[in-house]
């Protein structure tokens, strides 16, 4: 017998793993369990609480998808990709140090399209612009009630005004996307999406 074990003699099964770790009761051949107080008693074997806590990590991971306009013809959310003087135009939010699309929660009785031009205007103060729905967006967490869909439009801007009282505190024009989005998992594959249907079709503007 093990002299650390000898000396802990009539400690229970559980106890000795705790106290030595799963790693002594695996080199002692026994992963495949044994019964104490008349239940199973198993253990995973060294490594596997990291490789399960990984797949439990990407299970939780939140995830976007795009689809052709009116594919979700129920929406939440409204967002929109803008563009200004051939750059791309992010807003921060005043408690937020970086940088997002324009677009919010479709209000009451109101349409995507009045919704998208009311979000732009209020987060970014556009005032002249052309704006076209886009596609259809999905994003959140799979397997789970943590996720919400949208109508995505595409915004040219002509001329800024001043930006109404909102909880918007500037905006920026960008050449590319900047690593510090406020949805990183979201607002990329959106402007892909845009990216992509340009190149489609052979043209600078969608």
């Amino acid at each position: 017998m093990d002299a650390r074990v000898a000396s802990l003699k009539g400690i229970g099964l559980r106890k000795l793993v705790a106290y030595f770790g799963p790693q002594w009761y695996h080199s002692r051949g026994k992963r495949k369990g044994r019964k104490e107080s008349g239940k199973a008693v198993s253990f995973p074997a060294p490594g596997e609480e990291r490789c399960n806590e990984t797949l439990e990590k990407e299970k939780g991971k939140l995830t976007s998808r795009t689809y052709k306009i009116g594919s979700l013809r129920q929406y939440k959310y409204v967002v929109v990709l803008s563009e200004y003087n051939g750059s791309i135009l992010l807003s921060r939010h005043k408690k937020r140090t970086t940088w997002e699309t324009q677009g919010g929660h479709i209000e009451p009785g109101e349409e995507p399209l009045e919704a998208a031009k009311r979000e732009l205007y209020e987060e970014s103060g556009a005032v002249d612009f052309e704006i076209e729905p886009l596609c259809d967006y999905w994003a959140g967490v799979e397997g789970t009630d943590d996720w919400a869909n949208g109508m995505v439009f595409h915004a040219t801007i002509r001329k800024l005004g001043q930006m109404p009282a909102s909880e918007m505190a500037e905006t920026r024009q960008f050449g590319i996307l900047p690593q510090n989005l406020t949805y990183p998992e979201i607002t990329p594959v959106l402007f892909q999406y845009l990216f992509d249907r340009r190149k489609s079709c052979g043209c600078t503007k969608v």
